[in-house]
């Protein structure tokens, strides 16, 4: 064979894998592999500028709507897309009074949800969760008891079926408890609650230095219950929920989220969307956004696992490796005639 023809063949062989596949591929609508994301940089919603909303420590978003929760308030604020407040929910007065209000969730039926869980100031074994229905107003608690002893805690996960109901404690030693209630809630009586799991924030890899980075001060589910999000005072992380296991998921490495710099972060929810998280904070913070892309297929050649994003590998693409095989092959080529011809001439 001669060079040229060896050539010619390398670009036979390119033009067949340029082809057009004839492979099915997924049918759209197929749901986002776990285990690949990447998030945006933070841009700014609104700020607010009403006293009233000076210590958010919670959020959550429902059809397009963002609530806030202020801390040691029984009420919750409906807020326009220029976080003016443009609805009060009360909690009832015969509810009895909410003494450290710290997180807000919200389901997939609409209900939303105040924590009442906060022990910084006043440690308590039973704490409480409102649910109130944002149509009506009308309001039920449900109060809860710790297994053990008083915790701090500022941080409620509920997947959206409502089948799950988990409280995140603050901890100064770098590892939160994760504690889970018994369902179903009862509001005649507390639900008592038992520990599941254990996130050890301090040992996350990247983690920002100082003691406002193991403390959890906040965290939500996805509106389809496969992810979760927890954050400290000043960045967040993500987990995949694989098997639809809140706490199973803190098993497993997480993802940082790079979060805007606040000078009291406690509020964090996804987008009720889910393709973002909005993220606030106590003294009139401003309301951010940041952004969430996940693949609807996983890269090639990726560890099943590893997240995508800035810095992942590419895999090699099947085309370079032909060409690759076939400058060889053609130089071994080129090399066998030399030789032979060579043997030819000393023959003569």
């Amino acid at each position: 064979m001669s060079l040229s023809s060896c050539w010619q063949a390398i670009g036979l062989t390119a033009s067949v894998m340029l082809a057009p596949s004839t492979t099915t591929t997924p049918a759209p609508g197929d749901p986002a592999p776990l285990g690949y994301a990447t998030y945006g940089v933070p841009t700014m919603v609104c700020t607010p500028s009403d006293r009233r909303l000076d210590s958010v420590s919670g959020i959550a978003a429902v059809d397009g709507r963002m609530y806030v929760q202020n801390d040691r308030e029984s009420a919750l604020w409906e807020l326009d897309q220029a976080c003016r407040p443009v609805r009060q929910l009360r909690v009832p007065a015969d509810l009895g009074q909410l003494i450290d209000t710290e997180d807000v969730a919200a389901t997939s039926d609409g209900s939303l949800w105040i924590a009442d869980v906060g022990g910084n100031r006043v440690q308590r074994v039973t704490v409480s969760l409102v649910e109130v229905n944002r149509v009506t107003g009308n309001a039920r608690r449900y109060p809860l008891v710790y297994p053990d002893r008083p915790h701090d805690a500022e941080t409620l996960l509920i997947s959206p079926d409502r089948s799950q109901v988990l409280i995140v404690t603050k901890s100064e030693t770098g590892t939160a408890t994760v504690y889970s209630a018994g369902m179903p809630l009862r509001a005649d009586a507390p639900t008592r609650l038992r520990a599941v799991a254990q996130v050890r924030i301090a040992a996350l890899v990247g983690r920002n230095p100082g003691k406002a980075a193991v403390l959890v001060t906040g965290g939500a589910v996805s509106p389809d219950g496969m992810h979760v999000v927890l954050r400290t005072y000043n960045e967040a992380w993500e987990w995949d929920v694989a098997d639809g296991g809140i706490a199973e998921a803190f098993r497993e490495p997480p993802r940082k989220v790079t979060l805007p710099v606040m000078k009291q972060g406690e509020a964090i929810t996804y987008t009720s969307d889910g393709s973002g998280f909005l993220v606030s904070g106590e003294r009139l913070a401003p309301i951010y956004r940041v952004s969430i892309d996940r693949p609807r297929y996983a890269p090639t050649g990726v560890p099943t696992g590893d997240a995508s994003g800035p810095g992942t590998r590419r895999p090699r693409s099947p085309l370079a490796a032909v060409i690759v095989a076939g400058a060889i092959g053609c130089a071994l080529v080129l090399i066998g005639a030399v030789v032979l011809e060579r043997r030819r001439f000393n023959r003569s």
